[in-house]
């Protein structure tokens, strides 16, 4: 008995002491606090922190092998604009274990190479993710693939090209699209200009919450010092995200995804938040409209980074879109 006391104050110290140092860690080094954060959500969601060399371009990405080698359960996850591979996990969790997951970090993103002298267009994007893809072997094998808004642009103009190569397609508010009703940030953006609405790059605690509500119907109240650490995470890579956003705005190739639609041969999953305010909900009529084998849902209750807002439903809904479709392909 009294060993069984001894082990659970030992435990309970063990706690504590942790407890105490994360503490520390969030109210005086929220660098740190936040980098152990997001470490731990990857562990614990099993994914692995892995790389591709191809030639001088370096590819970063986690990845969740399963129980599985068929090549039908690979899903292939791309993130939006200025956003990193590791805000995939979360919803991750909630995807069938035996599915090989993989989460990109795209070009010039999180750990990416970023190449300083190129334009980093949709083509390019495009080009590169071909790249990587060819890289794991999965153009020969065949893969599924999600992207969310700068993602879902790449993943669909992608599946418009290399339509043998993709077995299903999940778009999420993906950008790319003429809105039949503007969204307040497009009226920001055209009305102001670019350089005086790129909330994109927040300087300001009170900026990142407004990029924060822009991404999420329901923000966390988090303090000013961590937003303000968010803010210093982020900053040095504002320049290069400055300079990209003229060369995703591009009117010679912004709405490629509409141009491209009608060539998406796959499976389509659409999926949009009733809220969003960067990418109107009106454009899931002009996809549903265009590709030709296409489904699609609105959530309520969600804005923009609809994955992060809603991830178990969100999981639910690419789960059984592409579980009916490879019973159909049986």
């Amino acid at each position: 008995m009294e060993s069984v006391f001894f082990a659970f104050k030992l435990v309970l110290t063990s706690i504590l002491c942790v407890a105490f140092v994360l503490v520390c860690l969030y109210i005086f080094v929220p660098n740190v606090f936040l980098t152990i954060c997001v470490r731990a959500v990857t562990i614990v969601t099993k994914f692995k922190r892995k790389t591709l060399r191809v030639q001088d371009f370096i590819y970063y990405y986690l990845e969740r092998s399963g129980s599985s080698s068929n090549a039908a359960t690979t899903l292939v996850l791309l993130h939006g604009f200025t956003d990193t591979k590791d805000s995939w996990a979360i919803m991750s969790q909630f995807l069938p274990r035996d599915w090989r997951i993989i989460a990109l970090d795209l070009p010039g993103h999180g750990e990416t190479t970023r190449m300083a002298e190129a334009e980093h267009n949709v083509h390019f994007l495009v080009d590169r993710f071909g790249e990587f893809v060819a890289g794991l072997g999965l153009s020969r094998s065949g893969f599924h693939v999600a992207g969310c808004s700068l993602g879902g642009k790449v993943a669909g103009v992608y599946s418009s090209y290399f339509p043998g190569q993709i077995k299903t397609l999940i778009l999420l508010c993906p950008f790319g699209i003429e809105m039949p009703q503007p969204s307040p940030l497009a009226c920001e953006y055209f009305k102001s200009g670019r350089r005086a609405s790129n909330c994109f790059l927040p300087e300001t605690p009170t900026e990142m919450r407004k990029l924060l509500r822009l991404a999420l119907h329901e923000v966390p109240p988090l303090p000013n010092h961590l937003l303000n650490r968010l803010v210093h995470n982020r900053r040095p890579s504002y320049p290069f995200f400055d300079r990209m956003t003229d060369d995703i705005m591009n009117p010679s190739h912004r709405y490629l995804l509409e141009q491209r639609m009608a060539f998406i041969r796959c499976p389509t999953l659409v999926v949009w938040g009733k809220q969003d305010e960067v990418l109107d909900v009106s454009c899931v009529d002009v996809l549903k409209a265009g590709i030709s084998d296409c489904q699609t849902v609105v959530l309520d209750g969600c804005a923009h980074a609809i994955y992060l807002d809603r991830p178990r439903c969100t999981a639910q809904l690419i789960t059984e879109f592409i579980q009916k479709r490879l019973l159909k392909s049986l």
